[in-house]
């Protein structure tokens, strides 16, 4: 490891923790009620250790208008610190309904400029 790298520190506390990312090539739509908030072909599944399955998507893949970051934050030891933004559907606030990494660390480098969801927050359909 250099001194440069951006390795996370859980993954030398629990070497047998997973964090495995699977591209999904299915079309993946995110819902609140009936209104669509984002559609990719581009998702991430991670299957991590104890945890179900999450759909990671582009940032550019939310539909605009929808969607207001705030200021929550929180810390994984084997992604980084996530920031979170909250969804807006005709004036109604969802919040902290959708999660990313902005400096993620290396091992799930590809999670910058990706997002994902609270499944209790929105409906999640893949074709």
């Amino acid at each position: 490891m250099t001194a440069n790298s951006n390795s996370g520190p859980g993954y030398q506390k629990h070497p047998d923790y997973r964090v495995d990312i699977l591209p999904l090539k299915d079309t993946v739509r995110f819902f609140v009620g009936s209104k669509a908030i984002a559609e990719t072909q581009k998702a991430l599944i991670i299957e991590e250790t104890g945890i179900a399955p999450v759909y990671y998507i582009p940032l550019s893949d939310l539909i605009s208008g929808y969607f207001l970051k705030n200021s929550h934050e929180t810390y994984c030891p084997f992604k980084g610190v996530a920031r979170y933004w909250d969804i807006c559907i005709d004036g109604n606030i969802i919040g902290q309904a959708a999660w990313g990494y902005d400096k993620p660390y290396d091992e799930v480098a590809i999670l910058s400029d990706y997002v994902a969801f609270y499944r209790d927050k929105v409906s999640i359909v893949v074709d």
